[in-house]
């Protein structure tokens, strides 16, 4: 790109303004872009990631419940057939 010196035309100073101006442009566009980006990760950290985990404590807490009762049941059938089995 020539310097301020030796761009003294008309159209070099136009082609120079208008190359500065798509180049900012375009770094404005890659700024928004990280800032889009940072703004779906913390939203996914700091709002998802905590509700996924509350989800995922409730099943484990149904599968625990759940196992206790086929572990009682399966506990009271054994009784049932040594009952049955001592007659």
């Amino acid at each position: 790109m020539p310097d301020n010196q030796s761009c003294l035309t008309p159209n070099c100073l136009t082609d120079r303004m208008v190359k500065e101006s798509v180049l900012s442009a375009k770094l404005s566009g890659v700024l928004i872009l990280c800032g889009i980006a940072v703004g779906l990760l913390s939203y996914s950290v700091f709002w998802q990631a905590p509700t996924i985990r509350a989800e995922m404590a409730k099943e484990i807490n149904r599968l625990d419940n759940s196992d206790r009762s086929i572990q009682s049941d399966i506990e009271r059938m054994g009784l049932r057939i040594s009952a049955l089995e001592g007659k």
